[in-house]
């Protein structure tokens, strides 16, 4: 019901901003998951990138800056006693600059474009459980959320559909490659550290998000 209502809050609002202007030099969207809206166990209803700016340097030239920010973390108390206590966190953070040709003036604007993705993660956590000591860098205790560095290049192929003047929706795909390098990750066990050496890969993907893109230009 609260995400039901976020929707009616915000869509009232876009509407009046884009009534009986023309398009702006500048735009912001955010991507969205319809099925949260439905099904809670279907995720969160941002998605990454949640935040994009778009800067027309011409009325079909425009510079993007995506933004993504993610945190994750848990907290439980093993064996349950408070005594006993497990807490990870993991914070994960993501620039994506890119150029934008766009290729119609009317309600349908189809565009096709470039980015690059810097993105990071940081993560880490304890285990208290009577002597049990463990803390964790670079890791979550259970071996999920590793921290890690990424650099991606990706073209970039969608379409905008103007609901008003300055009001849009949307959608993305964005294939390309990215290189990944895993940080060093230490476990210490009530004072005896074993480490992981860091690990790189590179991955090409056909990428397409399955979110909705909801703008406005001013």
């Amino acid at each position: 019901m609260k995400r039901w209502l976020f929707v009616w809050m915000l869509f009232p609002g876009i509407t009046m901003l884009s009534n009986g202007q023309e398009k702006g030099k500048n735009a912001f969207e955010i991507t969205l998951n319809p099925a949260a809206l439905f099904d809670a166990s279907a995720g969160s209803l941002f998605q990454m990138p949640y935040l994009k700016a778009r800067f027309f340097l011409q009325e079909d030239l425009a510079f993007s800056m995506g933004l993504g920010m993610n945190f994750n973390s848990g907290t439980s108390h093993p064996f349950n006693s408070n005594e006993n206590i497990e807490k990870n966190t993991a914070f994960e953070f993501s620039l994506s600059p890119g150029v934008e040709k766009h290729l119609g003036s009317g309600r349908f604007s189809p565009y096709l474009g470039t980015a690059l993705t810097l993105g990071w993660r940081t993560s880490g956590g304890k285990y208290i459980a009577g002597t049990t000591h463990i803390t964790t860098h670079n890791i979550w205790t259970n071996g999920n959320y590793p921290a890690y560095f990424e650099l991606g290049l990706s073209g970039l192929a969608g379409c905008d559909y103007y609901v008003t003047d300055n009001f849009y929706l949307g959608f993305e795909f964005s294939p390309g490659f990215s290189y990944t390098r895993y940080l060093e990750q230490e476990r210490n066990n009530s004072g005896t550290s074993v480490t992981t050496p860091p690990s790189s890969f590179v991955n090409f993907s056909l990428f397409s998000s399955s979110g909705l893109r909801a703008g406005i230009r001013f």
